[in-house]
C-alpha cells in the first residue's frame, strides 16, 4: 500500500554523475502537461513574413509538342557498320617493310666501357667535401 503524500520531487542534473540540485515543494501544485502551454515558442508561432508563392516548373509552362520527334526519325533497315564494304586487302600487308634492322646497322664498339682500365678515370686533385673544413 503506498500513498502519494509520501514522495518527493527534485531537480537533477548529470555532470560525470547524478547530481540533485534543490528538492521542489509540492503542496497544492500540478506539473502542467506539456501541450497546455500559455504561449508557443519562436518557433511555432505563426510567421508575421508573407509566404512567398510557389515557383512555377517552366516545363510545366512550355507548350506540349504534338509529335514525338523521336516517331518521325526515318527508321534503319539495317546496322550502318554492316552496310560499309569490308576492305579487300589487308593494310598491314601493303605497309612498307623495313630493309635491314637498325640495330645490326649501328657500329659495334671496338672495346666494352665497362671493362676499360680504371687508370682512364680522371682522379680530383682535392676532395670536395675536404675544402671547406680548413
Amino acid at each position: 500500500e503506498r500513498s502519494d503524500e509520501g514522495l518527493l520531487r527534485f531537480r537533477w542534473s548529470y555532470d560525470l554523475r547524478p547530481r540533485f540540485e534543490s528538492l521542489l515543494n509540492l503542496e497544492g501544485y500540478q506539473e502542467p502537461l506539456f501541450y497546455e502551454v500559455e504561449d508557443l515558442p519562436p518557433l511555432l508561432k505563426e510567421s508575421e513574413m508573407p509566404i512567398a508563392p510557389p515557383v512555377i516548373n517552366p516545363f510545366n509552362i512550355a507548350p506540349k509538342p504534338t509529335v514525338n520527334p523521336f516517331d518521325s526519325a526515318p527508321l534503319r533497315s539495317a546496322n550502318p557498320f554492316d552496310t560499309q564494304g569490308t576492305p579487300k586487302v589487308n593494310p598491314f600487308d601493303i605497309a612498307p617493310k623495313p630493309a635491314v634492322n637498325p640495330f645490326d646497322v649501328a657500329p659495334k664498339p671496338s672495346v666494352n666501357p665497362f671493362e676499360s682500365a680504371p687508370a682512364q678515370v680522371p682522379v680530383p686533385p682535392v676532395n670536395p667535401f675536404e675544402q671547406g673544413s680548413e
